[in-house]
């Protein structure tokens, strides 16, 4: 088995037990997990060992390159046994939608999003957990999750629904590796396309500039790749997700005159106040023409 998806629906001691026994006895070819249930009875994030009656047991999966798991509640592959030297991207997925406990609608039960009364809980682990996202510093989530995957690229953030059966999922933020910085790339460019004036008629300089200029087109990919901090920096969507993309989760762009995404430096926040907005636009007159189908979920092994 290389891929396990579990996407809505609910997730009880007997379906842990039996995810953890396909995980754990696959460790060694799994590649891509992606685990969103709407509801579980404690294991938020599979147990590998739980199948053996061991809640603390540990499993390497040296293959496995990408994960995505729920942003709310907060949960760290590495504390709850998941050994994962090779993963490369670790997703976030981000459901506005509120459901009944196991998705028991009620008829003719509203449409809730965690911006409703009642759901203040869930508003503040949202902005805690965003908060620790955008930070790009070492206590930041991505430097936690690359002290123990050392081969972390980036942490990403998507909107998605359990409603949406064809789990799409609409980016909004990545944090990745900090690349060469602008003030270090300009000089570069300047070097590259404004040669100091004084150095004109003297060979040896000229030859110099040449030999930049047309070298500078490979070199540049190559400078940015190599790293050029221990840091991370926030990568915001340029543009916010389409209104056709939103409106396969339920959810509608805010009005043109109140609509403001985001820029590197005050995500989280106006993140925040964009998704409220977006709740806010929505209909919620009934519930989701996707709770019967949700309530079951879908599970993917390949």
């Amino acid at each position: 088995m290389q891929e396990l998806r579990v996407w809505g629906g609910g997730v009880a001691n007997a379906q842990e037990d039996t995810l953890s026994r396909r995980v754990d006895k696959n460790a060694s070819t799994l590649q891509v997990v992606v685990y969103k249930p709407d509801h579980t009875k404690g294991g938020i994030l599979i147990r590998p060992k739980y199948h053996r009656g061991d809640r603390r047991g540990v499993q390497t999966f040296p293959v496995l390159t990408h994960m995505s798991i729920r942003l709310v509640p907060s949960v760290m592959p590495a504390e709850f046994g998941w050994r994962l030297p090779a993963l490369k991207q670790l997703t976030l997925l981000l459901d506005l939608s509120v459901r009944p406990r196991w998705n028991r609608y009620e008829p003719g039960e509203a449409r809730r999003s965690i911006f409703d009364d009642g759901e203040s809980y869930l508003r503040t682990a949202l902005r805690t957990r965003l908060g620790r996202l955008v930070d790009s510093g070492n206590n930041g989530l991505a430097a936690r999750v690359a002290a123990t995957s050392p081969s972390l690229e980036r942490v990403c953030l998507d909107l998605c629904s359990s409603e949406d059966s064809s789990q799409s999922c609409l980016p909004l933020l990545t944090v990745c590796r900090a690349s060469m910085p602008w003030d270090v790339e300009r000089l570069f460019h300047l070097i590259n396309r404004k040669p100091d004036p004084a150095a004109t008629g003297f060979e040896t300089a000229e030859r110099c500039h040449d030999a930049l200029r047309q070298a500078w087109p490979l070199l540049l990919p190559l400078l940015k790749a190599q790293g050029w901090a221990p840091a991370w920096e926030v990568r915001v969507a340029p543009s916010p997700p389409t209104a056709q993309g939103l409106a396969v989760l339920g959810l509608t762009r805010p009005p043109a005159g109140l609509e403001l995404w985001p820029s590197r430096g005050v995500a989280d926040e106006v993140l925040v106040g964009w998704l409220q907005l977006t709740c806010a636009s929505a209909t919620r007159d009934g519930a989701p023409s996707g709770a019967a189908s949700s309530a079951s979920g879908a599970v993917s092994l390949a």
